[in-house]
């Protein structure tokens, strides 16, 4: 639940989140190597960062395997600074140590996204947040979107309480489209 306030304050808050810094993370390689390192051509710089983003294990140190995918792009001395750089922004990030690509390590944040979002749009309709994950179909098929935009509305009219409950709706095309996607676990 978030307090109200104005819509920009709201998104000034969510702007800095550990997920914004993911999602951002694909741009803000190919911008230090475009424009920290000059790598004119657009397309082998994306695809220098795709091969970044697959680095799946920190068992070999992440800064040689930076290092290899961009031998003979760099000099010797910018090669340097950049796979530190690199390795820097993946061990922030986590995905490598976890065993994981970038995009593996995505998926299942927006798995966990999706059903956080589902749980909360059942617990503003009945109250009931943990529920086990083998009914989260039936859960999802049940939600009401307009009984849980009224609810809303009704406590956000509470100027003293006036707290809203944030769904995110629109990563929710994903199990509406098919389910299956849905990873659901134990």
């Amino acid at each position: 639940m978030v307090s109200l306030q104005p819509g920009d304050k709201y998104k000034n808050l969510v702007k800095d989140t550990f997920i914004a810094h993911l999602i951002d993370l694909p741009r803000k390689m190919e911008e230090i190597l475009s424009k920290r390192f000059m790598i004119q051509d657009k397309e082998k710089c994306a695809e220098y960062v795709e091969n970044i983003l697959s680095i799946h294990s920190d068992e070999n140190d992440l800064a040689i395997q930076v290092r290899e995918i961009l031998c003979g792009a760099l000099d010797e001395q910018a090669l340097l600074t950049v796979q530190f750089q690199m390795k820097n922004l993946i061990e922030k990030n986590r995905y490598a140590s976890l065993g994981k690509t970038y995009y593996e390590y995505m998926r299942d944040i927006f798995n966990e996204i999706i059903v956080h979002n589902i749980r909360k749009g059942k617990m503003i309709q009945s109250g009931e947040y943990n529920f086990p994950k083998y009914d989260l179909e039936k859960c999802y098929e049940n939600l009401s979107f307009l009984d849980i935009l009224d609810r809303q509305n009704i406590r956000s009219r509470d100027l003293e309480a006036g707290m809203i409950w944030v769904i995110n709706t629109s990563v929710l095309f994903i199990p509406d489209y098919n389910f299956n996607l849905i990873e659901r676990g134990e």
